[in-house]
């Protein structure tokens, strides 16, 4: 199998610094920004369109993924934060079947540094024996 590549174009949010409180009585929720979850319908439509139709057998077992993120701005930000957002995006459009490390025993993310015009992610996925 070729490699898969998707791309999505923007600013990548950080899940975990999109978290918000929220008190229902006495219970208190943590809960995502209304942004974020907008970000990741529109990412999980996206990346379920892009492998869909290609006759891949999805979603995939076993992966080695390599994400390339170009930032729109030179605001500090944790990588870290964002591929959490990007691999849940994943998983939940059926490309991958889980994103612990019997699915994927090999993530590596590179910083492509700043461009306001190309600022996005690429992943590229290449499926494993």
């Amino acid at each position: 199998m070729s490699d898969v590549v998707l791309e999505i174009k923007g600013r990548i949010p950080s899940k975990k610094n999109s978290l918000r409180r929220m008190k229902f009585g006495k219970k208190v929720v943590t809960i995502a920004s209304k942004e974020y979850i907008d970000w990741e319908r529109t990412a999980v439509v996206l990346f379920a369109a892009l492998v869909s139709g290609r006759g891949l057998p999805l979603p995939f077992k076993r992966v080695s993924v390599d994400v390339a993120i170009t930032f729109p701005d030179r605001r500090r930000t944790d990588m870290s934060n964002k591929i959490e957002g990007l691999m849940d995006s994943l998983v939940k459009a059926g490309v991958i079947e889980d994103d612990n490390w019997t699915v994927v025993p090999d993530l590596r993310v590179r910083a492509l540094g700043h461009d306001p015009v190309r600022a996005g992610a690429r992943i590229t996925i290449k499926e494993e024996e």
